[in-house]
């Protein structure tokens, strides 16, 4: 009686059990069938790092699956699809009528989609919408959708307003319409929307393209006033006004730059050396690379070539090729101990007579250590060239006269 009674137990048991395994697994495959809301945040983030990495071609299978899924797209999606779809041609490439058309279209494809699920735009989709829009260089259309903005974002989100203000901005200077930026910035300012610092950093970047450095100042005038302080950016655009005419400003906004603490980068001391490089002014140009040393700023490939090129320009070919490779290997490290690491490892590559050597470098540009390879490609050319390379800066006569001569140029 007992063993019948435990075996009918189990069986019960068993069938509750299975009872509640294949409830389970009804309920997987109802959630499979509607879309699992729980995996959209997952798919979204996947999308988003996409975006981050400029993979566009990825996220069309992650687009597929949200659909395979049945899962209600919202909004965050499609402001991820303006941002990645957007994307058509390569990096570093302009856009021309046929990308313009295949942007417009891809587009139109995605509000359509919105349409169809009843979602209304948001301050970021359209945000991400005017970028894609400006990167193309469809700035008409750009425009329009600034105006359609204040249908969709409210007047407690000013903020998005300053964003998507400042989003046209950067395109409009980008594409050289200056015009266009100065009357949306006028625009803004009638407005009251409030500006920022990158609104004020993109206006005076806009006036060293135009050369007009009464409006920079008038700029930056403005910014104290609303209470901004000037960072490193503001300083670059205001030496890029102002070099080519007036050196003593420049080194004035420099210094201004110091004093507040901001710690200066190899872009602000380019902006310099490319005056200085088209003027012709050798002792401006040497005076700059030996402040950048002095401030452990490292140099870039830019600063090589306005080195080599004014060098060259005057006559100066052996310092041309002498400031090369000392630029080149601070341009890898500026600590003496790392210099004789970097030699020992690739001395060998930089003068071996194997004409595979330029791919071998090629491949750790590749490995996103883009200044090495062009160091280790202009050392490469210094050793053809019949140069005897010297990995150590400090015994190189051009490095000790710029040291000895620092201070005593007059500019």
């Amino acid at each position: 009686m007992e063993k019948d009674k435990e075996r009918e137990k189990w069986k019960t048991s068993s069938l509750k059990g299975d009872g509640e395994a294949s409830g389970r697994r009804r309920r997987m495959c109802a959630s499979r069938q509607r879309g699992d809301p729980r995996r959209c945040p997952v798919l979204l983030s996947w999308m988003y790092k996409l975006s981050l990495q400029d993979k566009p071609e990825r996220a069309i299978r992650v687009i597929e699956k949200i659909k395979h899924l049945k899962i209600k797209p919202n909004i965050r999606t499609y402001e991820l699809l303006f941002s990645l779809l957007g994307k058509v041609n390569a990096p570093y490439t302009k856009g021309n009528m046929l990308s313009q058309i295949h942007v417009s279209k891809r587009i139109q494809a995605v509000q359509m989609d919105m349409a169809k699920n009843e979602i209304q735009h948001s301050a970021k989709s359209l945000e991400n919408l005017m970028r894609v829009l400006g990167a193309e260089g469809l700035i008409r259309e750009m425009i329009h959708y600034l105006d359609v903005a204040e249908h969709y974002v409210t007047g407690n989100e000013a903020s998005a307003f300053t964003a998507m203000y400042n989003t046209v901005l950067h395109e409009l200077v980008e594409t050289k319409e200056s015009y266009k930026a100065a009357e949306i910035f006028r625009k803004m300012k009638l407005f009251k929307i409030p500006c920022t610092t990158m609104t004020y950093n993109i206006m005076i970047h806009c006036c060293s393209m135009t050369r007009c450095y009464r409006s920079a100042c008038s700029l930056l005038a403005m910014m104290l006033r609303d209470g901004l302080q000037p960072v490193i950016q503001t300083f670059t655009s205001l030496i890029e006004t102002v070099a080519g005419q007036n050196f003593p400003e420049a080194f004035y906004f420099l210094d201004q730059a110091s004093s507040a603490g901001i710690k200066s980068d190899v872009i602000l001391f380019n902006a310099i050396l490319e005056k200085a490089y088209f003027k012709r002014r050798l002792d401006i140009l040497e005076l700059i690379i030996e402040r950048m040393h002095l401030e452990k700023v490292q140099p870039d490939p830019t600063t090589c070539r306005y080195a080599l090129c004014a060098y060259i320009y005057h006559g100066f070919h052996s310092t041309a090729v002498e400031a090369l490779q000392v630029l080149s290997i601070w341009m890898i490290s500026q600590d003496q101990d790392k210099q004789q690491e970097f030699r020992l490892k690739y001395e060998d590559l930089v003068q071996s007579e194997d004409p595979e050597v330029e791919h071998q470098i090629v491949e750790i540009f590749k490995d996103s250590k883009e200044y090495l390879a062009v160091a280790l490609l202009n050392l490469r050319w210094c050793a053809l060239m019949g140069v005897s390379l010297s990995w150590l800066p400090a015994e190189s006569p051009w490095a000790r006269r710029l040291a000895g001569s620092c201070g005593k140029t007059e500019y």
